[in-house]
């Protein structure tokens, strides 16, 4: 089975499932919450870039976010469930850095992985 994005003929992010919905970036940087049994869109967040590392679901007191990095230096939390920015931070100013792994959270810290 494949997944289409409209005008775009890659995806990079690794998606990750939460609450039935499958979460997946397109290489255009449109980031989808599809429904996971259906394929509906819930909703779409557009970065400013190609959606390059996985995206990381994380507990934030009753809601989740979403932590993903574009393929041009920014650094994304999504709240999940309504599909709006908590936060968006370029983590290395070095042109040539690309924030490509997936992030890992501990004790409330983001920790980024970041290549050149």
């Amino acid at each position: 089975m494949g997944v289409a994005f409209t005008g775009h003929i890659a995806a990079f992010a690794q998606p990750t499932v939460l609450d039935g919905h499958l979460f997946v970036g397109s290489a255009g940087g449109a980031v989808y919450a599809l429904d996971a049994a259906t394929g509906s869109i819930h909703w779409m967040l557009q970065a400013d870039g190609p959606a390059r590392s996985a995206i990381v679901a994380v507990p934030v007191g009753e809601r989740h976010a979403l932590l993903f990095s574009d393929q041009s230096g920014w650094f994304y939390a999504v709240d999940a469930e309504a599909g709006t920015l908590i936060w968006k931070k370029r983590v290395e100013d070095h042109e040539a850095a690309r924030p490509t792994g997936a992030s890992i959270v501990l004790d409330g810290i983001v920790f980024i992985p970041v290549a050149s």
